[in-house]
């Protein structure tokens, strides 16, 4: 997605422009619904974890020297700019017809998760990871709640789509 904040902004509008070019070019793709989901966190010493964050507050010390540990603290800004996108996209497709895209938005439900990396107590004993491999999550856990998520993301689309009503990508 680009090293910096220029790269991500260039390569997310070309990765939407690129949607528009293939829905123009075949009809049919007009009427796709695309999903999009936005960044997890990493957390720091993840292999140290055996249960969950009670609290974001938790979450928020793992910052060294007024900046995060690695950069997955840096990560909210470019999911709220994704999703400032996909809802502008999707209003703009009320009045031209294209494909949509839904969000799927596991930020704040796996922040509090530093239990479910693949180098955390659950990894078992076989498990070859690094000890501070804290990016990829173990199954069962928080890739299981990202699956009811997406269940229900389906079941709105449904809604959305009977109803004629725009889909619209938002954060509680």
């Amino acid at each position: 997605w680009g090293d910096d904040w220029e790269g991500y902004i260039a390569n997310f509008q070309n990765f939407v422009g690129r949607i528009d070019e293939i829905a123009a070019a075949n009809a049919a793709r007009a009427l796709d619904i695309l999903m999009f989901r936005t960044s997890i966190p990493g957390h720091k010493e993840c292999d140290l974890h055996d249960t969950v964050y009670g609290h974001y507050r938790e979450y928020c010390p793992r910052i060294v020297n007024g900046a995060f540990w690695h950069w997955w603290g840096e990560l909210p800004p470019y999911n709220d700019y994704a999703i400032r996108i996909i809802n502008e996209w999707n209003l703009l497709n009320t009045v031209k017809s294209g494909a949509n895209i839904e969000l799927l938005d596991p930020w704040y439900m796996t922040v509090l998760r530093p239990d479910g990396h693949l180098s955390g107590s659950d990894a078992g004993p076989s498990c070859n990871m690094s000890p501070q491999e804290c990016m990829l999550y173990s199954l069962p856990g928080p890739v299981d709640w990202w699956n009811h998520l997406l269940l229900m993301q389906l079941k709105d689309i449904e809604i959305h789509v009977d109803s004629n009503n725009p889909l619209q990508a938002w954060r509680i």
